[in-house]
């Protein structure tokens, strides 16, 4: 039986908005389980407050012990 593990990444709120003069960041989220890293798509100009990504992001990794650790960088 060949099982994956879905994660849906729902939003990013309270970031920094500037990326330098006159330009928004543009979020993203990466995720890596194992040897395996997705990321969603890119938010053009979005930075700042309450960025909706909605996507989820397939691995083809069972969780063990049903536990998954997620280390945010900003």
């Amino acid at each position: 039986m060949h099982m994956c593990t879905q994660i849906t990444v729902v939003s990013i709120d309270e970031f920094s908005d500037t990326a330098g003069f006159m330009d928004r960041t543009d979020p993203y989220v990466s995720l890596t389980l194992g040897d395996e890293t997705y990321k969603t798509t890119v938010k053009d100009n979005a930075g700042g407050k309450n960025v909706v990504f909605d996507e989820k992001l397939s691995f083809n990794k069972q969780l063990i012990e049903n536990i998954l650790q997620v280390f945010l960088s900003i």
